[in-house]
């Protein structure tokens, strides 16, 4: 949040300066003399000299980002949304489900290391298949129709009384578990201002942390009332309610980049 103007794009100088110029050219007009003066015979033209450029204004520096209101109307929104989905996050974290697989299921250290080497294998390349699928349908689509799914058998891992089947949906969880993160960077990136890019992922990553940091302590509580499925329930209905909301609030938004190449073909086709 507190990151330096350095960290944006410098501001168009040229541009400035440009304005300067002109502003220096109406200025000697207005100041130079009567029409006539210039009309009589002993009139001279003033020799031109270049004035030097003032110095560009520098932003007042401020302990927060400066960001638009259109920016900072999507910032709030999806605040809220990643809110929630870090907090189910929280909730339902790796460690928790080795802590359940150890308790309920009585697994040995070496069946949980090989389960979970296996489910982050599984997540890690699922990542290459959102960037195919994000073609074809397109960012929001990819980001609900893959974390959905992952949300559903989240809820349903405490369910089975023996372990094949809760191992089964832990697996395919992990499917889908990551397929949403790369949709998910190029959609917040597409909907700001290229230049609050990095404050405004600097604030959604703050609440992210801020969210998931109070999950733990749901689930421990819910351990401790050896009431542990409502723990995994709990994140998998939050997970599913982001999914849902994030559709309804943003489906059929277009990205400033979308609608100035539609202006741009309107204008080719006109």
């Amino acid at each position: 949040m507190m990151l330096s103007d350095k960290c944006e794009p410098a501001p168009p100088e040229q541009e400035y300066q440009k304005v300067t110029e002109l502003d220096n050219i109406e200025t000697e007009s207005l100041l130079s003399s009567s029409d006539d003066d210039v009309y009589s015979p002993n009139h001279r033209a003033p020799v031109q000299t270049s004035k030097p450029l003032p110095p560009i204004p520098k932003r007042r520096q401020s302990l927060f980002p400066s960001i638009s209101p259109t920016s900072r109307s999507i910032l709030f929104k999806i605040s809220i949304l990643f809110s929630f989905d870090s907090f189910a996050s929280g909730i339902a974290t790796a460690s928790w489900i080795t802590y359940f697989f150890t308790t309920k299921f009585s697994l040995s250290e070496g069946t949980l290391g090989t389960l979970f080497f296996t489910t982050s294998i599984i997540a890690a390349l699922s990542n290459l298949v959102a960037s195919s699928i994000s073609k074809r349908i397109g960012l929001l689509k990819t980001m609900v129709f893959t974390h959905l799914p992952s949300a559903i058998f989240l809820a349903l891992i405490p369910l089975p009384s023996t372990v094949f089947p809760a191992v089964t949906f832990l697996v395919l969880r992990a499917c889908t578990q990551n397929m949403d993160q790369v949709p998910r960077q190029a959609f917040l990136a597409a909907a700001i201002l290229p230049t609050e890019r990095t404050a405004v992922m600097g604030v959604v990553n703050v609440v992210k942390t801020l969210s998931q940091s109070g999950g733990p302590v749901v689930t421990g509580w819910l351990a401790g009332m050896q009431k542990f499925w409502i723990a995994f329930l709990v994140a998998g209905a939050l997970k599913a309610g982001y999914d849902l909301a994030m559709l309804k609030m943003f489906l059929g938004y277009r990205s400033r980049e979308e609608m100035e190449g539609e202006r741009q073909r309107s204008e080719a086709a006109a």
